[in-house]
C-alpha cells in the first residue's frame, strides 16, 4: 500500500474515533450512583441525593443522629434531621479525608422583643451539644448579622471560658439592606464566627453596650447564616428562617457500626479516613473517596473507580509516516 493510502487510511480511522468519542453517550452510560443505602429513597421534596450515613426510614440510616423524617403536609414533603427536629436544606458528603461534610438546615431569625415577631416564633439556636460532636456550626461557611437602630448583638458561646463575638448597628441606610450596608455597620453589621461552636445565644445590647430598657421596643434582630445568602439578601425584607451550615461527621461509635458491614474498609485503595481530635470533643473520624475514585465511602464497595478518555492526538505529513501519541 502506498504512503498516501496509508495517511488516508490512518486519518479516516482517527476522525471515526473522534467521532464516536463525541457521540451522545446517555443510552450507553449507566445512571448516577445512588448516594443512599442500597433500596432506600433518596429524596423528600427539594431535598435529593441524600446520602448514606443519613436516611430515610428503618434500616437506611446508620445511626438515630442521621435518620431524615420526610414529613407530609398538605401534599409538600419537608425533610427534617429527627433527632435535632430542623428542616435540611442540603447535605454533602467529605470532599477528602481530612474535611468534615456539611449539611445545612433552617434556623429562625432572632430578635430583642416580642412585637417584633408578627406570625413568627423566636426559637433559640439549635443546640448540638450532646451529639458527641456528630454536628458543630461551620466556622469557615457562616456569618452572624445584626441589625436594627441602636444594637448591639452579641453571639455568646456557653463554653469554658466564655466566647463572645459580636458587632454593632447604627440607624440609617436607605433602599436595599445587604452586605456592603452591614459591613459598614449602617442599619446593619456583621461579624466571623469562631471555631468548634456546639451552642450560643443572642444577647441584645444598645449601641454603647448597655442592657436595653424594658420600655424599650426598638427592634434589634441577629442571625447566623451561610455566606452566599447574605450577598443577595435584603435585609429590609426578612424571612422567618436562613440556611446555616453545620459540619458532620463520625465517632468511633459509627465506626464500630460500619466496621460490622461487609466489604467496608476505613482505609483501602478506593477509601480513607482521618482521625481528627479536638478539644472537649470526641474523636472525629472524616472518610472520602481516595482520588481517582467517587462515590459514597461510607456504603460497602461505594468508592467506585473513575473512567477517563485519554487525548488522541494525530499528527499528519505528506512527507513523513504518520504518528499516534
Amino acid at each position: 500500500m502506498s504512503r498516501e493510502k496509508v495517511v488516508l487510511a490512518t486519518a479516516f480511522l482517527a476522525l471515526a474515533l473522534v467521532f464516536a468519542a463525541n457521540q451522545p453517550a446517555d443510552a450507553a452510560q449507566p445512571p448516577p450512583q445512588s448516594l443512599a443505602w442500597l433500596g432506600c429513597p433518596d429524596s423528600c421534596g427539594n431535598l435529593t441525593n441524600i446520602p448514606y450515613p443519613f436516611g430515610i426510614g428503618p434500616g437506611c440510616f446508620l445511626d438515630p443522629w442521621y435518620e431524615i423524617d420526610c414529613q407530609q403536609t398538605l401534599g409538600i414533603s419537608t425533610p427534617v434531621l429527627k433527632n435535632l427536629s430542623v428542616v435540611v436544606l442540603d447535605i454533602s458528603l467529605p470532599q477528602n479525608s481530612y474535611s468534615p461534610g456539611r449539611i445545612t438546615i433552617s434556623q429562625p431569625i432572632l430578635y430583642s422583643h416580642p412585637n417584633c415577631m408578627t406570625n413568627r416564633q423566636n426559637d433559640t439556636p439549635v443546640d448540638l451539644t450532646g451529639r458527641n460532636g456528630i454536628f458543630r456550626y461551620a466556622l469557615d461557611r457562616n456569618s452572624f448579622v445584626a441589625g436594627g437602630c441602636d444594637n448591639q448583638a452579641l453571639m455568646v458561646i456557653n463554653d469554658t471560658p466564655r466566647k463572645v463575638v459580636g458587632c454593632a448597628s447604627s440607624c440609617g441606610g436607605e433602599g436595599t439592606l445587604g452586605l456592603d450596608q452591614c459591613s459598614n455597620g449602617t442599619s446593619c453589621c456583621v461579624a466571623s464566627t469562631i471555631d468548634d461552636i456546639g451552642k450560643y445565644r443572642v444577647e441584645f445590647q444598645t449601641f454603647k453596650g448597655k442592657d436595653i430598657a424594658q420600655e424599650d421596643k426598638t427592634c434589634r434582630y441577629a442571625f447566623l447564616v451561610k455566606h452566599p445568602w447574605l450577598y443577595k439578601a435584603d435585609l429590609n425584607s426578612l424571612p422567618s428562617h436562613v440556611p446555616v451550615v453545620l459540619e458532620w461527621a463520625i465517632t468511633q461509635h459509627e465506626e464500630q457500626l460500619l466496621s460490622k458491614q461487609s466489604n467496608w474498609r476505613a482505609n483501602g485503595s478506593s477509601g480513607s479516613c482521618h482521625r481528627d481530635v479536638k478539644p472537649r470533643l470526641h474523636n472525629l473520624l472524616y472518610c472520602s473517596c481516595n482520588q481517582g475514585y467517587r462515590g459514597n465511602c461510607f456504603l460497602p464497595n461505594g468508592c467506585q473507580g473513575e473512567f477517563r478518555i485519554s487525548t488522541l492526538t494525530l499528527h499528519l505529513s505528506p512527507y513523513s509516516s504518520s504518528k499516534i501519541k
